[in-house]
């Protein structure tokens, strides 16, 4: 028979057993349970790019043509656009399509998802070509801009389609330093300059109409190329009290005049009394900015003419003023005009 003491001691040592066990089992319990997920780090925002810049979308149809140019005299002028408009850049360009009647014009463009479109007319004018350019918006179908100009090679061509595309950004709210017309010769449009453009036929812009015409000897001297003075005289727009279409008309006759004599180039601004001079020549200080004023006054009744003055004026690049000369007065734009630049070639052959 057992004490009592002794069941007691083994009931005591039984109960410590089986809170060890307890303890062993809710640590094994512990140890088995799955970890925390431990929170994987947060990715870095990553740069991205900038949305591009809006460049709007141009479709420029083939000019018509009247009078003695070639038929494709139109779409020379169209494609010579097209590669100005790819050079300077910040515009898209939608390839020049052929066929597409007028009255479809705005249709076509609607399709074709652009922006502007730009058509014309030229017709052959005394040694050049009046070049009528107009800008219509085709979201509105509205007309935005036109402009008559006289041009006498394919650079005059080009130096227009400088001024459409400023007119578009101007337009769209796009920013863009405005182009440098002002060189001593822009390089003629090839098909390395973005369009795909043959101007094969008509060289300088024009032998397309020339080649109908004898030819007329000058009255005044011409300087052969390679004999012209190194300074380039850049032409800006003819002021004065003439209406706008006379002072359209000497702008565009006075720079072949200059021409005669020196190295030429064209301004799209005018020189504002030599305030803008050193602005449009830019990058090239060897030049002159030459301009004008006309004034014209009716002479004589029932069915007298219209007589012309015409004062040349020229500015250095810093905004002197290099030459006034005396006013040239004729029964014409293109008289008081040659006898004027006649009188600068004489008193400043080197045009400085």
């Amino acid at each position: 028979m057992s004490r009592p003491g002794s069941f007691r001691l083994a009931a005591a040592a039984f109960a410590v057993c089986c809170a060890f066990a307890l303890v062993g089992a809710g640590n094994a319990a512990i140890a088995g349970a799955p970890s925390a997920p431990t929170p994987s780090p947060v990715p870095l925002a990553t740069s991205t790019a900038p949305p591009p810049l809006f460049a709007p979308a141009v479709l420029v149809y083939p000019f018509e043509v009247s009078g003695e140019l070639k038929a494709d005299a139109g779409n020379a002028i169209a494609q010579i656009f097209d590669q100005q408009f790819v050079s300077a850049g910040g515009l898209t360009v939608l390839p020049t399509p052929n066929g597409i009647k007028r009255t479809d014009f705005l249709t076509n463009a609607r399709a074709l998802k652009a922006d502007y479109y730009i058509s014309g007319y030229l017709t052959p004018v005394g040694d050049g070509a009046a070049l009528v350019m107009q800008v219509v918006s085709v979201q509105s179908g509205i007309m935005v801009y036109t402009k008559t100009s006289q041009i006498f090679t394919a650079q005059d061509a080009s130096a227009q389609a400088f001024v459409a595309r400023q007119v578009m950004f101007d337009r769209s709210g796009v920013t863009a330093v405005a182009a440098d017309t002002t060189q001593a010769s822009t390089p003629a449009p090839s098909a390395s300059q973005g369009a795909q453009v043959s101007l094969g036929g008509i060289g300088s812009l024009f032998g397309i109409f020339h080649h109908n015409r004898a030819a007329q000897p000058g009255p005044h001297t011409v300087v052969a190329e390679a004999d012209k003075p190194s300074r380039v005289a850049i032409v800006s727009p003819v002021g004065g009290t003439a209406g706008a279409a006379a002072l359209a008309e000497a702008t565009g006759l006075l720079r072949p005049t200059l021409d005669r004599y020196f190295q030429t180039a064209a301004a799209a601004t005018g020189v504002d009394g030599g305030k803008n001079a050193s602005a449009i020549c830019g990058s090239n200080r060897n030049a002159t900015v030459a301009t004008g004023t006309l004034s014209q006054a009716h002479a004589g009744r029932f069915g007298g003419r219209t007589d012309s003055t015409f004062t040349l004026i020229v500015y250095t690049c810093f905004g002197a003023t290099l030459y006034t000369g005396e006013p040239a007065k004729a029964g014409s734009i293109k008289g008081a005009i040659d006898a004027a630049v006649d009188a600068y070639a004489k008193d400043h052959p080197a045009n400085s």
